[in-house]
């Protein structure tokens, strides 16, 4: 029985995973789900729909931000389109001192496969920068 460095590897991604479950709160900028000719639609995608739901967005995040969540930072799933939204609203309301994009796990997953160790990894540096923040 030998050792094993990549397992030994995802075992220690395991429990660092675990922690930040404990140190974050997961959510969604807009919970609502839209669909446009049977396929999903995101609120971005059309700017009458982003402009009719954003009430409800910047009121989700208030109500969110009541729940003791900390002010300091937020972690954005997405780099593109909705981390400019986020980004955007962050800077007319301030809810975070800053927020942290991260490529979509959905992407990652669709057009990233070989090379989601490397994402793994980003995320975890993220989280790590995330709680160093606080």
């Amino acid at each position: 029985m030998g050792y094993n460095k990549q397992q030994n590897n995802q075992d220690s991604l395991l429990c660092q995973v675990i922690y930040c479950k404990q140190q974050f709160y997961i959510t969604s900028l807009c919970p609502l789900g839209f669909t446009k000719e049977g396929k999903n639609y995101n609120y971005y995608d059309d700017k009458q729909l982003e402009a009719a739901v954003t009430p409800h967005i910047i009121e989700n995040i208030q109500i969110q931000k009541t729940f003791g969540c900390h002010g300091q930072v937020a972690l954005c799933m997405g780099e593109g389109q909705n981390y400019r939204f986020f980004n955007k609203l962050n800077n007319k309301y301030h809810f975070f001192d800053q927020i942290l994009p991260l490529p979509h796990p959905r992407w990652v997953m669709q057009y990233r496969l070989k090379k989601k160790e490397e994402y793994v990894d980003l995320y975890l540096q993220q989280f790590q920068k995330a709680i160093s923040l606080l």
